[in-house]
């Protein structure tokens, strides 16, 4: 696909999921993108835009057009993204959009290059600076080695780092073959879709009875909750929301 020298921008997700887009060129004259390695980035190379999504490489580097970094990724930039299994993000980036890296079902690892001091790789998640005092999960290697994943109250922060919640983003899950995710009260809120079309999946997540409502589902909105739900209340997913009041089950426990 060649973008014509006529349009001037291109919104999030256009090209997300099209599994036979090998390569995206950009006509001679068009002053808002260009075109590095058959993937596209605005004109001044610091954004990506779209990952042509049905190139067959398994790795890819977020880096630099000619000389420039790259800050940005945009929402939606890999959606759909099969073939790969690695997916490096440079050191300049800071921004990483939502559903950046959602249906990518068989990426293993992501690696953040060393220098890098707003986006982290922790277990088998992508996490991006949001706050001071938040980062947002924004996507989970589809394609990593087992069935659970778990955000305890022991979850570790990056060292040197002010962090003390999690924000799960939007898509932020779509494609893994997870059976139990189990959310504490680390986790402050949950985007849309973050675990869509994921079944036979269980969440085992912790709530704050409110001890003026008979309700599971008042929470206590004093320092780290689960917040919102956006996706249970909305239908968005085909999966078990087990609450469990102060703490997660025992048997849920993270591995040592």
């Amino acid at each position: 696909f060649t973008v014509p020298a006529g349009v001037p921008s291109i919104g999030n997700g256009a090209f997300a999921n099209c599994g036979s887009l090998t390569a995206i060129g950009v006509a001679e004259g068009n002053t808002a993108y260009v075109s590095e390695g058959g993937n596209l980035y605005t004109a001044d190379g610091t954004t990506l835009v779209q990952y042509a999504v049905g190139n067959t490489a398994q790795t890819f580097t977020v880096g630099t057009v000619g000389e420039t970094a790259v800050t940005t990724i945009s929402a939606s930039a890999f959606e759909g993204a099969t073939h790969l299994t690695s997916v490096t993000i440079g050191a300049a980036v800071t921004t990483i959009g939502e559903r950046a890296f959602a249906g990518c079902t068989n990426i293993e690892e992501f690696i953040v290059e060393e220098g890098n001091t707003r986006v982290f790789v922790i277990g088998n998640a992508l996490y991006v600076h949001a706050t001071s005092s938040r980062l947002t999960l924004i996507a989970y290697a589809a394609g990593a080695e087992g069935t659970s994943f778990t955000i305890g109250d022991d979850f570790e922060f990056p060292e040197g780092t002010s962090y003390e919640q999690v924000a799960i983003g939007a898509g932020a899950f779509v494609g893994s073959n997870l059976t139990e995710i189990n959310l504490s009260s680390v986790v402050y809120s949950i985007g849309t879709g973050a675990f869509e079309g994921i079944s036979g999946l269980t969440i085992n997540v912790v709530y704050y009875p409110d001890p003026n409502s008979n309700s599971q589902s008042s929470y206590s909105q004093s320092k780290y909750a689960v917040a919102t739900w956006t996706d249970y209340t909305n239908g968005m997913i085909t999966c078990t929301v087990v609450f469990h009041a102060n703490t997660l089950p025992a048997e849920s426990a993270p591995e040592a």
